[in-house]
C-alpha cells in the first residue's frame, strides 16, 4: 500500500504514506483531497508518516503541492472558517519525520493552510480539531461583531 485515503469521525481526511509513489499518484491524491474538502466532507488533514519508509517527494514538488492546495482552498475554503490546518504525524527520528519536516520547511507565506507536526496521534487529533473550532468560532465572532457595529 503506498496511500490509504479516508475520513475519521467527525470529518478529518486521513491521508496515510507508506512507500514513495509515483508522481501520478501523488497527483490524484492531492486532487482527491480538494475534491473531497469542496463537497465539505473534511475540515482538516491528518498527514500520518508514522510508517513511511521511501519518497520521491522533492522540496519543488513539496512547495508546488503546498501553493497549490493553498490557493485551491483560498477560494472555497476561506469562506468557510478560515484557516484549514494540517497535522503531520510521525514518530522524531524516522523517515516520516524527516519528511515532515522538509514540508513544514515550505510552509511559508500560505493564506489558508496552518500545518503542525506530533509524535502523538491523539495530540495531532487534538490540534486538528481544536485549530478548526477556534477558527469558526472567531469567524462568527466577527461577523456578529461587524454586525452589530453596522460595518
Amino acid at each position: 500500500m503506498t496511500f490509504d485515503f479516508n475520513i475519521l469521525p467527525p470529518s478529518t481526511i486521513q491521508v496515510r504514506v507508506e512507500e514513495a509513489p509515483s508522481p501520478d499518484v501523488s497527483h490524484q491524491v492531492v486532487e482527491k483531497l480538494c475534491k473531497t474538502v469542496l463537497r465539505g466532507e473534511g475540515d482538516n488533514l491528518l498527514l500520518d508518516f508514522s510508517g513511511q519508509r521511501s519518497s520521491n517527494l522533492t522540496s519543488e514538488l513539496t512547495r508546488n503541492y503546498l501553493v497549490s492546495v493553498d490557493a485551491f482552498l483560498s477560494k472555497s475554503w476561506a469562506r468557510r472558517g478560515g484557516k484549514f490546518p494540517i497535522a503531520i504525524l510521525a514518530l522524531g527520528g524516522t523517515f516520516g519525520y524527516g519528511i515532515g519536516r522538509m514540508i513544514l520547511g515550505h510552509a511559508y507565506g500560505l493564506k489558508v493552510l496552518e500545518l503542525d507536526q506530533f509524535e502523538d496521534r491523539q495530540a495531532a487529533l487534538d490540534w486538528l480539531n481544536n485549530t478548526f473550532r477556534a477558527a469558526a468560532t472567531h469567524l462568527s465572532v466577527d461577523v456578529t461583531s461587524d454586525a452589530m457595529r453596522g460595518t
